[in-house]
């Protein structure tokens, strides 16, 4: 009895319900949280001069092409901005913001996406992308200004093992991490995500709680057993054909699979994230 007790207790915590009946009504209530958004409410556009991408070709020395999208205020301090999926030129108005804080974004296709030429073997990637962003820096009017990378979830993984090769002849200013993306304020990009991601950004607002139990609950799954573990690792890039090919490769399937235990050392920081930027930036279109 002891035993059930905590765990109530700890569920009511967790769902923010003080007595037993407000935990049973929230629980009642919850199958019609976890409902499709109203996406039909026309989203503001953002300007379009600022939003506008350029996307370039760089050639190295080793004749290997690497495509980059280049975006924000050309004159602006440079941040090289690894993403998680194939398409680092993200929304408009993510575009829009890094224009509107005057930063000249490089953000890199990876080998093999984006018309970028495909690498032989995995432990290339490093230090291929470490030498054609140190080309790219050095292209640059002062190839001593400092410069920041960022990524976004094993994209910052990356981002931070590439700094670490830029260190000794560039001056790089810092790593940021972006554990949840780009911020969303042009919600039509929701047509084209995952019913399961678009029902988790709607909770992020609405159900919190919910949602944190539902990382929980997954990432208690991941760390089960080896079927668990690959069971999840499937379930986060089933979206995207091209990444779930890739899993043939054992080395990648287990840098995806570390990459997932990062993100699951803190499922409610990742749920608090998301509800910060998809709040701050722009209002939902469920209010």
């Amino acid at each position: 009895m002891e035993t059930v007790r905590s765990q109530i207790k700890s569920k009511q915590a967790k769902t923010n319900t003080r007595k037993l009946t407000g935990l049973l009504q929230f629980l009642t209530v919850l199958p019609q949280l976890v409902v499709e958004p109203d996406l039909h409410e026309a989203p503001k556009r953002p300007d379009r001069g600022a939003a506008e991408v350029d996307i370039r070709r760089y050639v190295g020395p080793s004749g290997r092409g690497l495509n980059y999208a280049r975006y924000g205020d050309p004159a602006g301090p440079l941040v090289l901005y690894f993403a998680t999926s194939s398409r680092p030129e993200e929304s408009a108005a993510w575009r829009a913001e890094m224009h509107r804080q005057a930063l000249c974004v490089y953000a890199p296709y990876r080998p093999g996406f984006g018309g970028s030429d495909p690498l032989g073997k995995r432990e290339d990637l490093i230090e291929a992308l470490a030498a054609d962003c140190s080309a790219l820096i050095s292209a640059r009017p002062d190839p001593r200004a400092p410069v920041v990378l960022a990524g976004h979830r094993e994209g910052g993984i990356l981002a931070a093992r590439i700094a670490s090769e830029l260190a000794e002849a560039h001056r790089v200013r810092g790593v940021a991490l972006l554990s949840t993306g780009a911020p969303m304020t042009d919600w039509s990009m929701l047509d084209h995500i995952s019913p399961p991601a678009r029902r988790s950004l709607w909770a992020a607002q609405k159900a919190p709680a919910a949602l944190k139990l539902g990382y929980t609950a997954a990432a208690k799954l991941f760390r089960s057993s080896a079927s668990g573990r690959e069971q999840l690792v499937r379930f986060f890039t089933q979206d995207n054909p091209q990444d779930a090919a890739l899993l043939a490769d054992p080395d990648i399937f287990d840098q995806v699979a570390a990459d997932i235990a990062y993100c699951f050392e803190d499922c409610g920081r990742i749920v608090d994230d998301m509800a910060l930027w998809s709040s701050e930036w722009a209002a939902p279109p469920w209010g």
